[in-house]
C-alpha cells in the first residue's frame, strides 16, 4: 500500500507535470489562434482590395481595355509581388520559402522591367483602367506583411498570398491576351504564362510542406 507520506510527496510533482502540460497546450492554442487570425486578416484584406475577377470558368477581361491598361496591369502585378517579397524575405523562417521569395523578387522585377521597356518602345504609356485596384491592393498587402512578425504565421500568410495572387494572375493574363491590339503586347502576355504557372506550382508545394509541419 502507498503510504500517506509518499502520496503527499508525489502531489507537487503531479501538479507540476499537469501545469506544464496545460501551459504547453495553452501555448500551442495561442499559436494556432494567432495563425488563424493572420489567415483571416489576410483573406479579408485580399477580398476587399483584390482586382475584380471573372466569375465563371472562362476568364474574361473587362471590355474597353487598351494596350496602355494592359501594360499597366502587367507591370503593377509584378511590382506588387516584388514589394511584398521585399517586406517578407527578412521575416520568413522557412529556408525553402525564403529562397523562393528571393526568386519571386528577381523574376517579377525582370517582368516589370520588360513591361516598362515595351511601354517605352511602343510609346504606349502605362495607364490604369477606371476600375483597376491593383495599386490599392499592393498597398494593403505591403501594410499587412509589414505588421506581421517573423515566424510561421508570416510564412503561412505569404504562401497563401503567392497561391491566391498567381491564380489570379494566370486568369488575368489569359483574359487580357484577347484584348491586346499590339502583337508585342500580346506576346508579352503569352510569354508570362509559363513562369507564373511555375510560381504557382512551387507555391502550392511549399504550402503543403508548411501545412504538414504546422
Amino acid at each position: 500500500m502507498l503510504s500517506v507520506h509518499r502520496l503527499a510527496a508525489g502531489v507537487p510533482l503531479v501538479a507540476a507535470l499537469f501545469a506544464l502540460a496545460c501551459s504547453t497546450d495553452d501555448a500551442a492554442a495561442r499559436r494556432d489562434n494567432v495563425l488563424a487570425q493572420a489567415e483571416a486578416d489576410y483573406a479579408a484584406s485580399h477580398k476587399s482590395s483584390a482586382p475584380p475577377e471573372a466569375t465563371d470558368s472562362t476568364a474574361r477581361a473587362p471590355v474597353g481595355l487598351t494596350d496602355n491598361n494592359l501594360l499597366y496591369r502587367v507591370a503593377q502585378n509584378d511590382r506588387l509581388e516584388l514589394q511584398v517579397a521585399r517586406v517578407a524575405i527578412p521575416k520568413i523562417t522557412s529556408p525553402a520559402l525564403k529562397d523562393f521569395a528571393r526568386q519571386i523578387a528577381d523574376n517579377h522585377s525582370a517582368g516589370e522591367s520588360d513591361a516598362r521597356r515595351l511601354s517605352q518602345k511602343l510609346k504606349t504609356p502605362e495607364m490604369p483602367a477606371a476600375n483597376d485596384t491593383t495599386k490599392v491592393h499592393q498597398q494593403n498587402l505591403v501594410a499587412q506583411f509589414t505588421k506581421l512578425a517573423k515566424g510561421k504565421t508570416l510564412d503561412t500568410a505569404y504562401v497563401r498570398h503567392l497561391v491566391d495572387g498567381h491564380v489570379a494572375m494566370l486568369r488575368e493574363l489569359k483574359s487580357m491576351e484577347g484584348k491586346a491590339t499590339s502583337p508585342e503586347v500580346k506576346s508579352l502576355l503569352v510569354g508570362a504564362v509559363p513562369e507564373v504557372q511555375r510560381h504557382l506550382n512551387r507555391a502550392r508545394e511549399l504550402g503543403k510542406a508548411l501545412t504538414a509541419t504546422k
